[in-house]
C-alpha cells in the first residue's frame, strides 16, 4: 500500500441475518462505489497489467 494509506474493513463474523440493499460505507455516505479496476492489483500496488 502506498505511504500514507490506512486498510479499513468491516468483516462478519458469523452467520448474518440480512445484508443491506446497497453497500453500507456508501449507504452511510463514506465513500462510492467504484470500479474493481480501480481497487485490485497484481503483485504490486499500482499494477494495472492484471487481465492483460
Amino acid at each position: 500500500m502506498p505511504a500514507g494509506s490506512k486498510p479499513v474493513a468491516i468483516p462478519c463474523l458469523g452467520l448474518v441475518q440480512a445484508f443491506y440493499p446497497a453497500p453500507m460505507l456508501e449507504g452511510e455516505g463514506w465513500t462510492r462505489a467504484r470500479p474493481l479496476e480501480e481497487l485490485v492489483f497484481l503483485n504490486r500496488w499500482g499494477n494495472t497489467e492484471v487481465g492483460r
